[in-house]
């Protein structure tokens, strides 16, 4: 964290800056005071007194309610407050002071949290809002500077904080005379969870000169208080430190409490907050008393803006927010969510600050609140938090995980293709595929289930490429006339010592369709039904049936590992291998038209022949077109066409069993989980706004180059989600 000390002092029509810092650090500047300037200020402070005309948190009458100005009266308000922001913006803005804000702005760039004391003189000139001023926008720093107040003159030390036992609260709920301190008093009983609370004030019939001494003892109590809370009237004094309003018609000086004051603060006494009207004179007394903080506002305050102001106050302090950020989002509460019910009333709360304190938070009690204390850095923000739910959502949906495979793949074969990693392993499966030319002749009775005595034909054929093992990607469970025919063709296959695998299927009610006896008994077979995208792989023993492809190459290809068969019942395909269509297809696989087979085309031996319906219009078990796919983006990529058919995923299958290509996918989730911790632990360092987009942007990038290689190794990185995530802990954290 950097500090910085500005003190700003009028003498007659110039305004003296003073800068300070580090070890010894500073710059001065010298900025003429325009009297435009202080008119403008008196304006505004007009038409805001004019509009918040009753219920203030002032001697003056009137009940709890806003009045109900007339349109012109607000409208003044609204215009006041541009034409004096305006020139008060532009006065900061000054070339003189270029050099004190790019020193402010600088450390704010350098990604570190900086606060800037700021100490004013004489009292009128402490009224202008100055947590107004925007320190570092115009260098491009979009991480809030904070500005705190603090008196001139300093001549008490801070004492350190109570030690021991639950936090304690003092509440003072003065003359509430046209006001209403119902939502004061539950604001502060919500802080119940956290600390003891204690509240002394005044009752009707109450003895009004022993609520004075009550009070005072109250603030005296032995035991000390961590916080001291006012609710009422009040106003500034000369020479006596401000008065509080304790009673119908009776006040007390800060003067007069000044010594039970004193010994609160050296009992632990750190953070004062007084709900109440002009408090400049009331905080300067109580910082120079050695108070750490103290939270006011400037000007007069209407009872229900007073209200909304420390509900949200206290909503932040619940959540472990310091002081300094309560106050600041409180205040912003009031300019964005409550601006056109309360204009202008965001400019007069301020917040001073002794410069050598520790800013004061509430502390968790007990274990759960050590660890939520513990774990609150980490934790994201509220549209972080959003956000995070979301993309948690998608990634464990099915489709929407197989909508973000397809554009990975792609994008893992261009990778491959422009760095030349492409496997140097030759295809041995040659694909046979019966499509529309081949059927061209056919009786369309004999096309859905396919004429055996065609398909014996192709077997034949098949055969004289010499294979160890030929896989037959049509369904033959149920028998035909022309079986004898087919089976007498798989009979001379086993006297050439070709092993036929047959195609099976899961697909009514569980139970597989086996190949009828009629073709051949006691066969090999295995089922064709997989999730595009991912490579079917048995269970141990295959005890419910074997995957097509995984029996045609058999021993040689693994189980699913337990983890995969666990996350599988959970509808995931978490630690399954993935179908690699970054590997071009004449890489895995070759193929030929069974019309060319049939018409001698010549072709070298291979070990495994695959004869497979080729893309005509009836292919499928249940219905017409089953068989026909959707063409994967990767495929297009190596071949543009149309289509790709389910033996086609088949032949990638086996190319990755008998080679032992396998492209593990990492779950989704948990790489989103160290993207979060990534994010979070870099989201501590508090960068600048253009360190910050550097940073995680170099990551976000450079991770998808690693996970790119990272695949050719056999590991699929998911990069869009975990990467969204940590691209979420870069932005602008908001509270929780």
């Amino acid at each position: 964290m950097s500090t910085f000390r500005l003190k700003i002092w009028q003498v007659a029509e110039t305004c003296l800056f003073e800068l300070t810092w580090g070890a010894g650090l500073q710059r001065s500047a010298q900025v003429p005071y325009p009297d435009k300037l202080a008119q403008q200020f008196q304006s505004w402070q007009m038409a805001y007194l004019q509009f918040y005309r009753s219920a203030l948190r002032a001697r003056s009458k009137g009940s709890g309610g806003l009045a109900a100005p007339d349109v012109d009266g607000r409208s003044q308000l609204v215009q006041a407050e541009a034409q004096f922001l305006s020139a008060f913006v532009y006065w900061l803005g000054s070339a003189d002071l270029l050099g004190i804000r790019s020193e402010i702005a600088k450390a704010a760039m350098g990604g570190e949290q900086v606060d800037l004391f700021l100490a004013c003189e004489p009292l009128a000139l402490a009224r202008l809002p100055w947590e107004a001023w925007e320190l570092g926008t115009e260098f491009g720093n979009t991480k809030p500077i904070r500005i705190a107040r603090t008196p001139a003159n300093l001549s008490a030390a801070v004492q350190p904080g109570r030690k021991n036992g639950r936090l304690r609260i003092l509440a003072v709920l003065g003359d509430d005379t046209g006001l209403n301190f119902q939502a004061d008093r539950a604001a502060m009983e919500s802080l119940g969870s956290v600390a003891a609370i204690e509240f002394v004030g005044w009752q009707a019939g109450q003895d009004a000169q022993g609520l004075q001494e009550t009070i005072a003892a109250a603030i005296d109590h032995p035991l000390g208080w961590d916080i001291l809370f006012f609710a009422g009237h009040s106003n500034e004094t000369d020479l006596t430190g401000g008065e509080l309003g304790i009673a119908p018609g009776m006040s007390i000086a800060i003067k007069e409490i000044a010594p039970q004051l004193k010994r609160a603060k050296e009992r632990g006494l750190q953070f004062a907050l007084f709900n109440s009207c002009n408090g400049l004179e009331i905080a300067n007394s109580l910082i120079d008393l050695g108070l750490s903080q103290v939270a006011i506002f400037r000007e007069p305050v209407h009872n229900r803006v007073a209200q909304e102001f420390l509900l949200q106050f206290v909503q932040e302090l619940v959540n472990f927010r310091d002081v300094h950020e309560a106050t600041i989002a409180a205040a912003q509460f009031l300019k964005v969510d409550r601006n056109l019910t309360y204009p202008s009333a965001y400019l007069i709360p301020s917040l001073f600050r002794h410069p050598e304190a520790l800013v004061f938070c509430l502390r968790p009690q007990g274990l759960r609140q050590d660890l939520r204390r513990w774990l609150e850095p980490w934790l994201p923000g509220r549209k972080q938090a959003g956000g995070l739910a979301g993309l948690l959502a998608l990634s464990i949906l099915p489709p929407i995980q197989g909508l973000f495979l397809e554009p990975r793949l792609l994008v893992q074969a261009m990778y491959r293709d422009r760095t030349n990693q492409i496997p140097k392993i030759s295809a041995s499966t040659t694909l046979i595929q019966i499509d529309e030319d081949s059927l061209r002749g056919l009786d369309a009775r004999k096309i859905n289930p396919i004429d055996r005595t065609y398909l014996a034909q192709v077997i034949r054929e098949s055969a004289k490429l010499q294979p160890k093992t030929l896989a037959i990607d049509f369904l033959l469970d149920r028998p035909t006339q022309e079986d004898p025919v087919l089976a007498k063709a798989i009979r001379e296959l086993n006297k050439q010592n070709i092993q036929p695998v047959f195609a099976a299927s899961r697909k009514e009610s569980g139970k597989i369709l086996e190949v009828t006896p009629t073709v051949a008994s006691r066969p090999d077979q295995g089922y064709i039904e997989f999730y595009p995208g991912y490579l079917e792989l048995p269970v141990q023993n295959c005890s419910i049936g074997c995957p097509f492809a995984w029996k045609t190459v058999q021993a040689r290809s693994p189980y699913l590992n337990p983890v995969a068969q666990w996350a599988e019942g959970w509808g995931q395909f978490w630690f399954r291998p993935v179908f690699d269509f970054s590997i071009p297809p004449e890489q895995a696989y070759k193929k030929i038209s069974a019309k060319a087979l049939l018409d001698g085309t010549p072709l070298p031996t291979a070990d495994v022949v695959m004869i497979a319906a080729g893309g005509y219009e009836q292919a499928g078990i249940s219905r017409n077109g089953e068989d026909n796919l959707h063409r994967p983006f990767a495929i297009n990529y190596w071949d543009p066409g149309k289509g790709f058919t389910g033996a086609e995923y088949h032949a990638y299958g086996l190319y990755h069993l008998k080679y032992g290509t396998y492209v593990y996918l990492v779950p989704a989730v948990l790489l989103m989980g160290l993207g979060a911790l990534g994010g979070a632990c870099l989201q501590q360092r508090n960068l600048g706004g253009r360190s910050r987009v550097l940073v995680f942007g170099g990551v976000i990038v450079g991770y998808g180059l690693l996970s790119l290689q990272v695949y050719i190794g056999g590991l699929l990185l998911p990069w869009l989600l975990p990467s969204l995530v940590f691209g979420l802990y870069g932005l602008p954290k908001e509270k929780v």
